[in-house]
């Protein structure tokens, strides 16, 4: 069906494999039963819906600030000064 993409249809065939070996284990399958709807709220927040954040996620954004990336350059006692 896919032959104008190989690479494309590999990547899907391995992706649908995994999913059927994994579902396929009556324990891998209870757990992912048993866990659905956190799953599915999870992929819409991954799909963009940004008005489906979980409750309870933390919001890190106000801890990457510039401060955060301090002593990354190549200065003396720098981090690539130190090891590289």
């Amino acid at each position: 069906k896919n032959s104008h993409r190989p690479e494309e249809a590999e990547t899907r065939f391995k992706e649908v494999r995994g999913a059927y070996e994994t579902l396929s284990d009556p324990n891998e399958r209870a757990w992912y039963d048993s866990h659905r709807e956190a799953i599915l709220k999870a992929g819409k927040h991954a799909a963009g819906g940004e008005d489906m954040r979980p409750e309870d996620e933390i919001n890190l954004m106000p801890y990457f600030t510039a401060n955060a990336f301090r002593g990354f350059g190549d200065d003396p006692g720098g981090f690539y000064d130190t090891y590289a």
